[in-house]
């Protein structure tokens, strides 16, 4: 079956689609033999695929929970020798989205660069739930600010915000944009003294620090779930 070469390429594991078409944009893949460009497509079952001198394979895909200590970067390589979160799991894994290096809680890795694009596109708007300390005690005008919405430097954010103690909220958002939980409280006068992501979507962490799951079945349907209804969703308005 014919299929864009980015979308096999993350399939296989090797790296997210947005990675794969950098690395074809740049002239690093070929197929069988040939230099490739984007919306070039190929059957992964026949053709010769690679990245530089690396076959690319199907493999089995893998999908995990991990429960990320705070002091763990992100990301499958460092020049600075700093502790990975790709070291507390199996190998040949990446992470969907990050969390910084002071942050806790969860986070999924896949070696599936298909579902990892779907979890992280804007379009699907995954939630993604946070409970923060903060050093002063949380204000309702604040809150009710929060669910209207605030304009920061890179735009629009707005989240569904609730009390669990008075120096702790629990923050659900659908935003992606870097240390965005910490700007939204900073731009009230807040400091975040602890933070820690506790559910993406309807996951929601279990496991204890540093240690990790493989999803169950169900648990990846329904995540599957949700992008397929967006994708409805968007075809109905369209069609309208």
């Amino acid at each position: 079956m014919l299929e864009r070469v980015q979308k096999i390429i993350a399939n296989a594991g090797y790296c997210s689609r947005r990675k794969a078409e950098e690395f074809i944009s740049e002239g690093r893949v070929s197929v069988n033999g040939r230099l490739i460009k984007l919306g070039d497509k190929a059957d992964a079952d026949k053709d010769d695929i690679r990245v530089g001198k690396t076959r690319i394979e199907r493999q089995r895909l893998i999908y995990i929970m991990l429960n990320k200590p705070r002091g763990y970067i992100s990301t499958v390589e460092d020049m600075y020798e700093r502790k990975k979160v790709v070291d507390l799991v199996p190998p040949h894994v990446f992470p969907i989205g990050r969390l910084d290096r002071d942050v806790g809680g969860l986070l999924l890795l896949t070696n599936d660069g298909s579902f990892a694009n779907k979890v992280m596109h804007p379009r699907y708007e995954t939630k993604k739930t946070y409970l923060a300390v903060i050093d002063t005690p949380l204000t309702k005008d604040v809150m009710m600010e929060i669910r209207q919405g605030i304009k920061l430097d890179d735009g629009f954010v707005q989240g569904e915000i609730r009390k669990r103690e008075p120096k702790i909220a629990e923050l659900i958002i659908h935003e992606g944009r870097n240390k965005i939980v910490k700007r939204i409280f900073n731009y009230f006068g807040y400091r975040v003294t602890h933070l820690q992501r506790v559910a993406i979507g309807d996951l929601h962490l279990d496991v204890k620090e540093g240690k990790w799951r493989y999803l169950k079945e169900y648990e990846l349907k329904k995540v599957l779930a949700t992008q397929e209804h967006t994708d409805r969703a968007s075809k109905s308005n369209i069609l309208k």
